[in-house]
């Protein structure tokens, strides 16, 4: 007799026994009708999420995640409509499971010839999903053509009453884990490379200061947040000039080194602090730090002091600096800011070299 009609005009324990031997579901019940429909529901679903995942694989052809969203939508009608004449007619699952079976070969086999023919060569974790993939899809080929001869066939040895499943499953959550771990391992790769590149784009190599590509991205922030009340810092190093002509650019450079020291102790932890190019610093402060922007200077001109007492060079070390005030009784934009305060430093430094 047809094994088919035999499962299905027979008893829901027959039906149950039919896939119960793989005992996935008796785990959790010893309910054998249940545990037929639950199996016989997890084998229509089951294509589902495969379809789903492989749709939303990155650097995947239009072909392949069309064909995956097609499947996944032909396989969830499927389920629907199998779903409601099981449960309201005598249509059961097993009826059209072999058709599905085929339908599941053939999608499968159009994943695995359309995955090797995709190149990863530059992405090791998408190698890793294509072999994974494509080990478990042949794996589960093998367990419907292992059901398959067991229904028809009538062939029952050993061999053929180990199930495949639990090999595809763990096959393929052991790739999605791996392809998961190398991509985080890219991704921090990326994010440490990225870090360095900002470095480099944003910071002073010599001082460790940020630089003036900075600063123009902090000025461009504050002019966005539309900041009116901010005081403006021009600094200038006195003598650099003379410091590489009479002692050597090495000496030039600690001196350099010397005067950025002394203002990130003291600025530091203001709007930004940074070396504006050559001789010439900036510093912007915001919020309260403008009230106390005398005290700060003051702070700087003794630090700048204790370096000269120190004998740290063979000449003396001083600044010359401007500083403009955007307040309520004087605004000013940025750019007026920087071109004021430049003005004054220069005026400055003319009077310290009198």
């Amino acid at each position: 007799p047809d094994p088919v009609n035999v499962v299905i005009e027979g008893t829901k324990e027959l039906t149950g026994r039919t896939l119960g031997a793989d005992e996935f579901t008796f785990v959790l019940t010893d309910n054998v009708d249940l545990a037929a429909h639950v199996e016989y529901a997890a084998m229509y679903l089951l294509p589902i999420p495969f379809c789903l995942f492989m749709y939303t694989l990155h650097n995947t052809s239009r072909f392949h995640k069309n064909f995956a969203k097609a499947l996944s939508i032909g396989y969830s009608v499927l389920f629907v409509v199998l779903t409601v004449l099981n449960y309201t007619t005598s249509v059961h699952y097993l009826t059209f499971l072999l058709p599905t079976q085929i339908f599941m070969l053939i999608g499968m086999s159009i994943f695995i010839v359309s995955l090797m023919r995709q190149a990863y060569r530059n992405d090791p974790a998408m190698r890793v999903i294509r072999y994974g993939v494509c080990l478990s899809v042949f794996i589960l080929i093998l367990e419907i053509l292992r059901v398959n001869l067991i229904r028809f066939a009538l062939v029952h040895t050993l061999t053929l009453k180990l199930t495949f499943t639990p090999a595809a499953m763990i096959i393929f959550i052991g790739a999605l884990a791996a392809s998961y771990t190398m991509q985080l391992l890219d991704l921090q790769s990326k994010e440490a490379d990225k870090a360095i590149l900002r470095r480099l784009a944003y910071v002073d190599i010599m001082t460790g200061m940020s630089n003036r590509t900075y600063c123009y991205e902090k000025i461009a922030e504050m002019e966005k947040a539309g900041e009116k009340y901010f005081a403006l810092l021009f600094f200038d190093v006195n003598g650099l000039k003379e410091a590489n002509d009479n002692y050597g650019h090495e000496m030039g450079d600690r001196f350099i080194q010397c005067v950025a020291n002394a203002l990130q102790n003291t600025f530091g932890n203001q709007k930004f602090c940074a070396r504006w190019g050559g001789d010439e610093f900036v510093v912007c402060l915001t919020g309260k730090s403008v009230n106390f922007v005398d005290d700060m200077l003051h702070q700087f001109d003794a630090e700048i002091q204790q370096v000269n007492q120190s004998g740290q060079f063979p000449f003396t070390v001083s600044v010359a600096y401007g500083v403009v005030r955007s307040s309520e009784e004087q605004t000013y934009t940025l750019n007026d800011a920087i071109k004021e305060a430049d003005r004054r430093m220069y005026t400055a430094k003319l009077q310290m070299t009198k």
